[in-house]
């Protein structure tokens, strides 16, 4: 029976059909009197795991000056990338070293990606490229964009968030459950409230996938987290069942590890399938602490070798209706 390709597999056929066609053109509309490099592998400078930033040489063999703007192609989506430094205009017979950077975090390059790099001269509407590439990054963190300061909007959904986490929610609307960057500009506020009704919590989820790469490696650099204020820790203490807390989340498999603040104290909960790790803090005061972050990698892993995601979360049960935040500032 005749299948229809999925959309993954169709989109994928797109961009190389784009990209094939534009190195065509490019080839039959462009005389060779521009070269252009492009330095690999390319730093990881903003800490995202994809290339928001490249270091391109041009030489210009013309016989006359040109003034080039800069176009990166890895998707069918191509837009102008912010030229950062470099000299304007690129006089005949000179060498120009340029940084530009990505004008919407969305048009980032995934590493490995193929990718070209176009140049228009505005003074004679003429393109050049650079050869095709694979794109490869280097100096990757294990967690992307920790300190939360990049966010972008979902294509599919709407949803406006921090760029490579994903946000999912569950127990309420837009009106109880929000998320929104920081005033200062780095950070994410997740605000709940829960109306005390229903069986099920309430929660914010903000979770990235890690592999386990860079679980092996975020287990060597260790992990902090640093909040403006944070929910207290609640449980029944008859069941031992959570009633609010917000803090970091690791799960895999069967097994979940939460990290979480108490003004309590510093106490570790076994629950069927999950650890609790509570430390002492004042949930309600700035502050930064350390997480156990080899812990909970031990647990979690113990029992399965599959996909792990790390969630910062914020979540409440009917048992504790109420209005409920937590403003982290960085992962580091």
């Amino acid at each position: 029976m005749l299948r229809w390709p999925s959309p993954a597999a169709a989109l994928a056929v797109a961009v190389s059909l784009v990209i094939s066609g534009s190195l065509l053109w490019f080839d039959l509309a462009a005389p060779r009197s521009i070269n252009i490099d492009v330095e690999l592998p390319a730093y990881d400078v903003d800490r995202l795991g994809v290339g928001t930033q490249l270091n391109v040489t041009i030489i210009n063999e013309s016989p006359r000056p040109i003034t080039p703007t800069f176009w990166v192609m890895w998707s069918a989506f191509v837009q102008t990338w912010d030229v950062v430094k470099g000299t304007l205009p690129l006089a005949s017979g000179s060498k120009g070293n340029y940084t530009i950077r990505v004008s919407t975090i969305q048009m980032a390059i995934p590493d490995g990606a193929p990718f070209i790099v176009k140049v228009y001269d505005l003074v004679t509407a003429t393109y050049y490229r650079s050869a095709s590439a694979e794109f490869r990054l280097l100096g990757a963190k294990p967690i992307r964009n920790p300190g939360l300061f990049f966010w972008s909007t979902d294509l599919g959904t709407g949803v406006y968030h921090p760029f490579g986490w994903t946000l999912v929610t569950s127990g309420g609307d837009e009106n109880s459950l929000r998320t929104e960057p920081q005033a200062a500009g780095s950070g994410v506020d997740e605000s709940l409230l829960e109306r005390g009704t229903g069986v099920d919590s309430s929660f914010i989820h903000l979770q990235q996938g890690i592999s386990l790469v860079d679980l092996s490696r975020l287990r060597l650099t260790g992990l902090s987290l640093c909040w403006r204020h944070a929910v207290d820790y609640q449980f029944d203490p008859t069941s031992g069942n959570p009633r609010a807390a917000s803090g970091l989340e690791l799960f895999g498999g069967d097994r979940l590890a939460w990290f979480v603040l108490s003004s309590a104290g510093t106490v570790t909960y076994d629950r069927p399938g999950q650890r609790i790790f509570a430390t002492l803090a004042d949930p309600a005061r700035t502050g930064c602490t350390s997480v156990p972050i080899r812990e909970m990698i031990d647990f979690v892993t113990a029992t399965s070798q599959g996909p792990i995601s790390l969630i910062v979360f914020v979540a409440a049960w009917p048992t504790a209706p109420g209005e409920y935040e937590f403003s982290v500032s960085m992962l580091a």
